[in-house]
């Protein structure tokens, strides 16, 4: 797996398991688009930005949230 592929799963399994179903859903929460979200937890996209990561820093259970 590449560090982009593991970026990808690591964004999606926060976002499940921070409750938020759906890709809408959290855009609505970090004020973004849905298109952001979903291009975020895409391994075929470069990779997010440090705000939105930051922004992605919300959610409990990721390795930079401590």
């Amino acid at each position: 797996m590449t560090p982009r592929e593991e970026l990808a799963d690591l964004l999606q399994r926060a976002r499940a398991e921070a409750g938020y179903g759906s890709q809408g859903a959290l855009a609505k929460r970090l004020n973004v688009s849905r298109p952001v979200i979903s291009k975020a937890e895409s391994a075929t996209q470069p990779p997010p930005s440090e705000a939105i990561l930051a922004a992605w820093g919300v959610l409990p259970g990721l390795p930079w949230t401590g």
